[in-house]
């Protein structure tokens, strides 16, 4: 574990972030005071910060909305209209809409979504579990995440856990997350996974043994094969533009949707992402 956050850390100084480093047993406990004395050590990068996902979503539709957006909430896309040139219409339960462009951002419902356009795209997912405590006293400083999940590597199958936790303004711990293979979409909390959360951070944090968990939940998250996303456009439709499967997509959406925005208006942007291409699986 010690071995992966260090590469980790390693890597984030490369991309800019001059104050991230290591820390040994007592720096690591004099940043977060609750760690347990089992811990060797810590990667630590002052920096990085947390945002809250549903202000963060309803800021984006609120801004979209006032340059002129239109969005239908509770609408299901039902199928497309294609042709030579790519898909014409999209076909929602409520009626068709035309469009020049079609970006694909639908995450794990992304494979069933190309489907009703003649693509198989190779997109998987598996069920990520979290819980939430009672709000208590000031217990963290900062985001806290387990060595454990640099150390693992990629979910290959099975079932995965570790520790991630963060908490709220209000007091309330958020600790993920255990993940497993499912089918149907099944987002449903389990046993197991508030069993193996809890007691990975009563591991890490002795002192939380005793905190109540209020609520539990899960969602399911996409993957590929070769674990990079799909970013660009489909040549069996050269109009549909994938994005799909970026990890970490909430923290990094602003960048995302500026450099979709340059692809689709411009043909380019400010990076390479050619990596991304559906192209290197054919489509």
């Amino acid at each position: 574990e010690k071995e992966a956050v260090s590469r980790l850390i390693k890597r984030n100084r490369d991309w800019g972030l001059s104050d991230a480093v290591m820390l040994d047993a007592e720096e690591a406990r004099a940043v977060e005071p609750s760690l347990s004395p089992s811990v060797l050590g810590a990667g630590y990068s002052p920096s990085e910060g947390s945002i809250n996902p549903f202000n963060i979503t309803l800021g984006f539709a609120k801004a979209a909305s006032e340059k002129g957006a239109h969005i239908s909430v509770h609408t299901e896309v039902v199928g497309f209209r294609a042709s030579s040139d790519g898909v014409e219409e999209v076909i929602t339960d409520v009626g068709a809409v035309k469009a020049k462009t079609v970006v694909v951002a639908t995450g794990s419902w992304s494979r069933d979504l190309c489907r009703l356009m003649d693509v198989d795209l190779p997109v998987y997912y598996h069920r990520g579990e979290a819980l939430i405590t009672t709000p208590v006293e000031r217990m963290l400083r900062g985001i806290v995440t387990d060595g454990k999940f640099f150390a693992q590597g990629h979910m290959t199958g099975g079932r995965h856990y570790g520790v991630a936790m963060a908490q709220t303004k209000d007091g309330g711990i958020v600790l993920a997350q255990a993940t497993s293979d499912v089918e149907n979409y099944d987002r449903r909390s389990t046993y197991w996974g508030v069993h193996v959360v809890a007691k990975r951070v009563c591991r890490l944090f002795p002192g939380f043994a005793g905190f109540e968990i209020v609520r539990s939940w899960g969602g399911v998250t996409p993957y590929t094969d070769d674990y990079l996303p799909f970013f660009g456009f489909l040549k069996a439709r050269p109009n549909v533009f994938l994005s799909v499967s970026f990890h970490s997509a909430m923290a990094i959406s602003p960048q995302i949707g500026m450099m979709a925005a340059d692809l689709i208006a411009d043909g380019k942007t400010f990076r390479d992402v050619s990596v991304f291409s559906p192209e290197r699986v054919g489509l």
